[in-house]
């Protein structure tokens, strides 16, 4: 009898529901639409940008708001 030490990933599927309202960081706000962090700074700084909001010193995006602005951006 052996164990299988590397098992095949099981396959996850998420709710779209729960991850459009998941609030994400600025690094993750970068990943997500592919720019670089100083440009996403000056873009914040202009007040253009999604919406955020501030949880302590950070600040936190929904994704949700996130993909409504790249729509209209692009509109």
């Amino acid at each position: 009898m052996s164990i299988d030490m590397h098992p095949q990933p099981t396959a996850v599927t998420i709710d779209p529901a729960l991850l459009a309202n998941r609030l994400i960081s600025l690094d993750e706000l970068c990943v997500y639409t592919s720019t670089p962090k100083n440009t996403m700074y000056k873009i914040l700084a202009r007040g253009e940008g999604p919406t955020r909001r501030k949880i302590g010193r950070e600040y936190r995006f929904r994704v949700s708001k996130v993909d409504a602005h790249q729509l209209a951006v692009t509109a």
